[in-house]
């Protein structure tokens, strides 16, 4: 309870400063096409049947683990870095397979693991050749493959987990082969820096990773199938901030427009309508064909949304994304209303990192974010002692 009392006031005075104008995204632009890409395995992805089958097979080592310090340095002392390290430590006794964060199921440690925990990481990725055939017939996917790490870093005994893919219609195919040869081959000239414990190279097993295929624009289809006329109009409206207009305008709007949602509900939002933004913020985050970068902004209106009514709740999901550094914070000021010192401390950190790498100078929330983190740490020790 102390804690929700600490941060109510800091949400207020948030609301009421340029937070708002920070993370708008009025109208998102239609990128080029861009080349394939890969990403690793997101734990979040609904491979649970594989997850389970991985427990059973892979060998979990937790002891000896090399930790990664260096990122934490310009915005932690050694004392709080060690007792994230303690932490972690003491999660992984309850949770071991999270000494690898793709297979990590308890939200907690998958997050101290980002922080501050690190067994294997890569030394060489190579993007796969996007197939001639899918890119000329508009087909996009992903494909999951496993492998194993030997004690020099090299992939061995590589397979596929699972495939799936779009074609242009909108229809998707499981266990799509189209990508198959191209991932496998990729992935056999993956290297890594080999896993240590106590400074000797082991052998990892079954090690997920997932490769995306996409041409940039293809997640964005709903922005992309917008005529520019409109995309014109919705400009003018926002540019003169006519939220009025633009809410009759993009009601009025028909076809396959699910991004309607998005303007109807970013009208309303400045409008401090806020529960029937809530509303179309939600629906516009129930389609998958919206592009992320403008569901990352929904769900940063919806944090917003919940500091005007002090209403903060970790079920609703709206810190599982990448995001800007703003909705990071609001993230960060989230879970630490809710008694989550571990999350909110990952979420400044972040927030804190992105503002660094785009040269984002906003020093009144930096150092809001250090004297926030600085003030968790007695209740870090708590945590500790709890499951000591």
């Amino acid at each position: 309870m102390g804690k929700v009392i600490q941060f109510l006031i800091l949400a207020t005075f948030f609301l009421s400063s340029d937070a708002f104008s920070q993370s708008k995204i009025s109208n998102p632009p239609t990128p080029p096409p861009q080349a394939n890409h890969n990403d690793d395995y997101n734990s979040e992805n609904r491979f649970n049947d594989f997850r389970s089958d991985w427990y059973r097979k892979a060998q979990i080592k937790s002891e000896g683990i090399k930790y990664n310090e260096e990122g934490l340095k310009p915005y932690l002392d050694d004392n709080y870095i060690n007792l994230l390290k303690d932490l972690f430590e003491k999660k992984l006794e309850r949770f071991p397979e999270c000494v690898q964060i793709d297979l990590c199921t308890d939200i907690q440690t998958e997050r101290l693991n980002n922080l501050v925990g690190k067994t294997y990481s890569p030394r060489y990725k190579e993007s796969p050749v996007y197939p001639t055939r899918a890119m000329e017939s508009g087909t996009h996917g992903y494909v999951i493959v496993a492998f194993d790490i030997n004690k020099k870093g090299a992939v061995e005994n590589v397979y596929k987990v699972e495939s799936s893919c779009t074609l242009a219609n909108g229809q998707i195919q499981k266990n799509c082969e189209v990508f198959d040869r191209a991932t496998i081959k990729a992935a056999k000239k993956l290297k890594y820096y080999p896993a240590t414990i106590n400074g000797d190279p082991v052998e990892v097993t079954n090690v997920p990773h997932k490769y995306t295929y996409a041409f940039e624009g293809q997640e964005n289809e709903v922005v992309v199938d917008y005529p520019k006329r409109i995309l014109r109009k919705i400009e003018q409206f926002t540019d003169k901030k006519q939220w009025i207009l633009l809410e009759d305008y993009a009601r009025d709007l028909h076809g396959r427009y699910e991004l309607k949602y998005y303007w109807i509900a970013e009208a309303q939002f400045h409008k401090q309508n806020f529960d029937d933004a809530k509303i179309n913020y939600k629906r516009l985050l129930s389609f998958d064909s919206v592009a992320d970068k403008v569901k990352g902004s929904a769900r940063e209106r919806l944090l917003q949304i919940n500091y005007s009514e002090n209403n903060f709740d970790e079920r609703d999901g709206y810190c599982t994304t990448s995001a800007s550094y703003i909705q990071h914070y609001l993230c960060g000021i989230n879970y630490l209303t809710i008694g989550d010192s571990v999350s909110g401390v990952y979420f400044f950190i972040r927030s804190l990192k992105y503002m660094k790498s785009s040269k984002i100078k906003n020093s009144n929330l930096q150092t809001t974010m250090l004297d926030l983190m600085e003030m968790q740490r007695d209740y870090l020790y708590e945590d500790l002692s709890k499951l000591n």
